[in-house]
């Protein structure tokens, strides 16, 4: 064949072959009833809840896992419940006690535990103690006052401070004493009192038996007031206190040894010393 005949041919069979239909094999009736079924559950499956009936395993699942949290979380309060009771029934640490027991824990420190005590007495009508160190020939009186310790007072004497009438108070009226003795300079007491526990409203009277009747210096007129405060002059070097004064000693029924007691120590002694003033009022 001519070749120029040839070409017209072989165009026109391409073109036929481009317009021929992709053989696809026919579908299946029964195949496609079932693919629509498929697609129309799917379908309402997303946009309607699942009940009960159709899928209960699914709820039975749902069910149980919410079970399991609702446990979980009522345990878990039960666990809040029990540390918020442990928490109310622990007694609270009063501030006083924690300020002490560093007083108390400090001086034994330094202590050389020569007659070395402390006490908590009552001074004023209040609830709250205040804190007498005796330690050697020192005295130191603390109060406690706006968050903190404060020292009130602090002496020293010729002997132990806790010996023979050196400290003493009279509990509730807020009456201190303090004894003196001085070479050639007379003897006797400062007694110490407080309209408030701070170092301002504090009135000082002093009892020197060289200043009374007999005596080498000039009479002093609050000796006119012995008997009220309770100071008996014996003589020379011999100046007492009546009955109505307790001696912060040895013998003194709630002094305790210095050491480190901590503040829950301070707490129960200082509850049994209130029962026992409570006790005393009425």
């Amino acid at each position: 064949m001519n070749r120029w005949k040839l070409v017209p041919a072989l165009l026109l069979a391409g073109m036929l072959t481009a317009c021929a239909k992709v053989n696809v094999p026919p579908a299946d009736p029964a195949l496609t009833d079932t693919l629509s079924s498929m697609d129309e559950t799917q379908a309402d499956a997303a946009t309607e809840p699942v009940s009960d009936t159709e899928n209960g395993s699914e709820t039975t699942a749902i069910t149980t896992t919410t079970n399991v949290s609702t446990t979980t979380t009522t345990s878990t309060t039960a666990d809040d419940d029990a540390e918020t009771e442990t928490e109310t029934e622990k007694p609270s640490t009063e501030a006083w006690a924690d300020a002490y027991a560093r007083i108390i824990r400090m001086r034994d420190h330094k202590s050389e535990h020569v007659a070395a005590y402390y006490a908590l007495i009552r001074l004023d009508p209040d609830k709250v103690p205040e804190l007498v160190i005796l330690d050697d020939m020192y005295m130191e009186l603390y109060t406690f006052a706006d968050g903190e310790a404060e020292l009130l007072l602090e002496d020293a004497y010729k002997s132990n401070a806790a010996d023979e009438q050196n400290v003493c108070y009279q509990p509730i009226v807020g009456k201190f004493a303090s004894y003196f003795s001085t070479m050639g300079g007379g003897d006797g007491y400062t007694i110490f009192v407080y309209d408030k526990l701070d170092t301002l409203h504090v009135t000082r009277y002093t009892f020197n038996n060289i200043e009374d009747e007999g005596g080498e210096m000039p009479y002093n007129p609050i000796w006119d007031s012995a008997d009220e405060f309770g100071v008996q002059n014996n003589g020379y070097h011999d100046v007492t206190l009546s009955d109505d004064w307790i001696h912060i000693g040895a013998e003194f029924e709630d002094i305790h040894d210095l050491g480190d007691p901590g503040p829950e120590t301070l707490m129960s002694q200082w509850e049994s010393i209130l029962d026992g003033s409570e006790e005393s009022e009425d």
